[in-house]
């Protein structure tokens, strides 16, 4: 069984992993060497890998539905600290993606059952990712901050 809340999560009690964990999506790359995620640690501290379909690479963790379960995420997205780490987490691991591969981010705490179904959605979507990535090819994102004395 599976619903969608309004943060746009895919929740689910059976996971490849077991009834107790659900996999985080953080972004999708084309052409994404594998290596480049060695060691990457995603949200919670959770090892992130890779799952491949169509061409495209989404980058997942293993997150434990207690954390990121549909109710569990109403009450953590209210947490003001516990969404500061989980957004940095998040950035992270699309940074370090985005420095040897087009990578496209999804939403924050977008979690699927199991790497099937994040499997599922690149079929789906490859198209719609494509066009994505073929916009952010050869682009590098900068944040500028300015300072005015008035």
């Amino acid at each position: 069984m599976t619903g969608t809340t309004e943060t746009g999560t895919e929740t689910g009690t059976a996971t490849a992993m077991g009834g107790d964990s659900a996999v985080y999506l953080y972004g999708v790359a084309r052409g994404l060497d594998p290596a480049a995620l060695g060691g990457a640690a995603g949200v919670g501290g959770a090892p992130v890998r890779g799952v491949a379909a169509g061409g495209l690479t989404a980058l997942v963790s293993t997150v434990a539905l207690a954390e990121y379960g549909e109710a569990a995420l109403r009450a953590n997205l209210e947490d003001l600290a516990w969404l500061e780490a989980t957004a940095r987490a998040h950035h992270d691991v699309v940074d370090r993606a985005a420095r040897t591969a087009p990578t496209a981010p999804v939403r924050i705490a977008t979690i699927y059952r199991d790497d099937g179904r994040v499997a599922e959605v690149l079929a789906a979507q490859g198209e719609r990712f494509a066009e994505i990535l073929d916009l952010v090819s050869g682009r590098a994102e900068w944040g500028v901050k300015a300072y005015a004395d008035p």
